[in-house]
């Protein structure tokens, strides 16, 4: 349901766009293809031009309604100063009293450009309505709780790759612009810009050390020459979610170190998949110990 909304909102009417999607590009019905690229997807993360963390429709999460939305032009923030225009357009918006229009996921985007510039730039103007500062944050909640944060697989796709941008409706962002506002608000660096909003609105902004963990271990997995093992990863992300629970397992092989790992197989049954693994680990501590 979230690739059909994906795939809508990620075409262009003028231009073709090239994707690789993990569950359209590999046949999920064949054990040996789906191991073999499997392996192969630390790679595929890391040299892709561009990996799209889409977090889903902004308005319904119902593919129905979706589907008869046309999502219209993405509208770009790009973390630099040439977002400033952007963001006094939508600030205008939400401080005029004849605005009748939805929040929706650009003005989420706006929100976080504004958190991650520095203080002396912006402020909220007083004139917003506090309905309208606190449906802005309440879709903000929404983005931060999308099933995205808690899935096994993308551990991987936002630590290896290169080049991340995050869409969530018709609104793009780069992942560093996300990440700067959680390390700034877990930093107590954005208060000051927070004067006008309620303390209930600004709760909201704890759901950003969701962000700021997962840029801490990507920062992490890089200075650590991306050596780690997968006891401690398991320790780390076991409670994440995975359609297959090998995932729990598989999902994290890219980011072992590479001479120490099995590959990935799916004709292996779970049973299998976690004695092979524990195996191996107990080899390696042996090993270690000598």
């Amino acid at each position: 349901m979230n690739l059909g909304t994906a795939l809508r909102f990620l075409r262009d009417n003028e231009e073709p766009v090239v994707l690789w999607i993990d569950a359209l590009c590999i046949n999920q019905r064949n054990d040996a293809e789906r191991s073999s690229q499997v392996a192969k997807m630390r790679g595929i993360y890391k040299t892709a031009d561009q990996v799209i963390i889409f977090l889903g429709d902004d308005l319904s999460p119902r593919a129905g309604k979706s589907f008869r939305r046309d999502p219209g032009p993405c509208v770009r923030f790009t973390g630099h100063d040439s977002d400033e225009d952007l963001i006094r357009q939508y600030m205008r918006k939400w401080s005029s009293s004849l605005t009748t229009e939805q929040i929706s996921a650009p003005d989420v985007f706006c929100l976080i450009a504004i958190l991650s510039r520095k203080i002396s730039c912006l402020k909220f103007p007083q004139e917003i309505p506090e309905s309208r500062l606190g449906a802005i944050f309440e879709a903000l909640r929404i983005m931060l709780t999308t099933r995205w944060w808690d899935r096994i697989w993308v551990v991987q796709e936002a630590v290896v790759a290169e080049h991340m941008v995050v869409r969530y409706g018709n609104a793009s962002m780069p992942w560093k612009m996300l990440a700067t506002v959680a390390i700034r608000y877990h930093g107590g660096v954005v208060s000051n810009l927070l004067d006008s909003v309620s303390s209930d609105d600004t709760k909201v902004l704890r759901l950003l050390s969701r962000v700021r963990d997962l840029d801490h271990f990507r920062q992490t997995w890089r200075a650590q020459s991306q050596k780690l093992d997968l006891l401690a990863l398991l320790r780390q992300f076991c409670n994440r979610n995975s359609s297959d629970s090998r995932d729990k397992i598989f999902a994290l092989l890219g980011l072992c170190d590479q001479s120490q790992t099995l590959n990935p197989d799916y004709s292996w049954n779970e049973v299998t998949v976690y004695v092979k693994y524990l195996i191996q680990m107990i080899q390696q501590k042996s090993h270690s110990l000598h």
